[in-house]
């Protein structure tokens, strides 16, 4: 590992990446976690009344209807924004690039969406026929998907308010119409392909706003192709993470078990016994175990979104002193956040679990915990292939480090699922994110310090194994209620912010000035409105 490498500029005011990347972050992390935050609200809600089985059944069918999607959208989105940003100063040239892409994954998309109806028709995929159908309407979105213009130009607010509109629309309608098991079908319907297409439609009658109309002869779709294929690639297998342990689960995990059911039926209860498929219950596991890693991931992760078009415009610029910097500051930003999130998350677990999932979830705990490190993998793999690779456009290099990993993950998500069971599944993505951040680390240690990169991170170690050491031990001493998992939480908070503080991490301390930077300025301001 090398260090003979462009040093970053000590100045403050290039050594961070800036003001409007820390709003539009924010405004990114309220987007993405908004949609992680309506899925966990109605968590409890659907465990108790769907069941793990049905959820079972929904977890398979959507990673079955995700190939269709993930084909559909081409990897179009970086490849897009980056499009876009180089006419930034030339709106015909940005509606040209627009309206090209957009017709090339539109026939793409439709291809698809006629695909999957058409194999739904002639039953190949059996019992999850009708949820095929109905989650092929996230398919058909696809065609009015524009949120990478939005990301181009760096407007994150029309995203916040599309998704809080959309999204708060669909809770009520889910509390209102889905209260029983055969209800699945209907969750299908406003949870997924429905909200999606609408959200995206709304996003269009934005588009008059940032793209023009533009002459059918200077409209050349194919040229975009290869381009688009060089991200396709990568976009496709990384998405495979989150896919295909959920249909290698439905695959490859046998059997059927019965259950016995209390039902009442005129006021009299009578036992029925229900037999269930084993791969749909161990799905529904799995899910409910991915949606609370999803929090930690998508708040560590949201900084790629935002900095992939800003570091694209510094690389374009010749600005590269300022594009490492960027890069650095997004490790220390990764350090910070991933330790405690990852390492909180498995301390509560146990006390989670209960009240929050209900009785019968019991297995989803060990998953959370052996879930929890992919946190910090995937974080700083993002910087290095989202944040880095891909605004410089080392498309090649980027795909070669998720095949790697997808090879090391497909391989042992087979084995382990055979052998030990869906706890396998989740080992195979953990081990495969860290494969992908050693082939990441290797690819760019000519260009980024790795010392610098991995030992930034020290304190925030440091930090995390004294807050996790504190909670699991007192964690068995609260009951399992949601207060205590609240003040479980605050305590976690409380010993991570008090060690870091007393450590001086920077990255707390640049959190810090901020606030007293803005709090200062507001003062001000209202001292000069009283004079005025």
């Amino acid at each position: 590992m090398e260090d003979n490498t462009i040093e970053e500029n000590k100045d403050e005011a290039t050594s961070t990446p800036g003001k409007k990347v820390y709003s539009n972050y924010i405004l990114n992390v309220i987007y993405q976690v908004f949609t992680l935050i309506v899925p966990l609200v109605l968590t409890p809600y659907l465990s108790r009344v769907l069941g793990a089985e049905m959820l079972g059944k929904y977890s398979f069918s959507n990673s079955l209807m995700q190939y269709f999607y993930l084909v559909a959208c081409l990897g179009c989105n970086y490849y897009a924004q980056r499009e876009l940003i180089k006419y930034q100063n030339d709106k015909y040239k940005q509606s040209q690039a627009f309206w090209e892409i957009m017709i090339l994954r539109g026939t793409v998309t439709l291809i698809c969406f006629g695909a999957q109806l058409i194999m739904a028709s002639i039953g190949v995929f059996g019992s999850y026929k009708v949820l095929m159908v109905i989650l092929s309407l996230n398919v058909l979105a696809v065609l009015f998907d524009v949120t990478f213009v939005f990301q181009s130009q760096e407007n994150f607010k029309t995203l916040v308010l599309r998704s809080f509109i959309v999204k708060i629309v669909a809770v009520v309608l889910i509390f209102l119409f889905v209260k029983k098991p055969s209800d699945l079908w209907l969750y299908c319907l406003i949870n997924n392909g429905g909200v999606l297409l609408l959200s995206y439609i709304i996003l269009c009658l934005a588009m008059p706003k940032y793209i023009t109309k533009v002459k059918i002869k200077d409209i050349h779709p194919m040229h975009h192709f290869l381009p688009i294929m060089g991200l396709f690639i990568p976009s496709l297998v990384m998405s495979l993470y989150t896919i295909l342990d959920k249909t290698l689960i439905g695959l490859l995990i046998p059997g059927t078990y019965e259950e016995a059911v209390t039902v009442f039926k005129d006021g009299v209860s009578v036992v029925t016994i229900e037999i269930k498929k084993m791969s749909d219950v161990q799905n529904g596991y799995y899910e409910q175990a991915e949606k609370l890693i999803k929090i930690p991931l998508t708040i560590i992760t949201c900084l790629g979104v935002v900095m992939i078009p800003r570091n694209s415009k510094e690389f374009s610029h010749g600005n590269i002193k300022q594009l490492l910097n960027n890069v650095y500051f997004s490790f220390k930003f990764v350090w910070f956040l991933a330790i405690p999130l990852a390492i909180g998350l498995a301390a509560i677990s146990r006390n989670l679990n209960e009240w929050y999932f209900g009785k019968g979830y019991e297995p989803v705990i060990q998953l959370m915990i052996t879930f929890s490190p992919i946190a910090l993998a995937m974080g700083l793999s993002n910087v290095i292939g989202v944040q880095y690779l891909i605004p410089t456009g080392r498309d090649k290099e980027y795909t070669i480090s998720i095949l790697i990993g997808t090879v090391f993950n497909l391989t042992l998500t087979i084995i382990l699922l055979i052998t030990v069971g869906t706890i396998g599944a989740v080992i195979a993505s953990v081990i495969g994110e860290f494969v992908i951040l050693f082939v990441d680390l290797f690819i760019i240690r000519h260009d980024i310090s790795i010392k610098k990169a991995l030992l930034c991170g020290w304190k925030n170690v440091i930090a995390g194994i004294i807050m996790g050491v504190v909670l699991f031990l007192i964690e068995g001493y609260f009951p399992t209620r949601p207060i205590s998992t609240i003040i479980l939480v605050l305590i976690g908070m409380a010993i991570y912010f008090i060690v870091t503080l007393i450590l001086r991490d920077e990255m707390l301390f640049t959190g810090i000035k901020m606030v007293l930077s803005k709090l200062h300025k507001k003062n001000d301001q209202e001292l000069e409105n009283k004079e005025n």
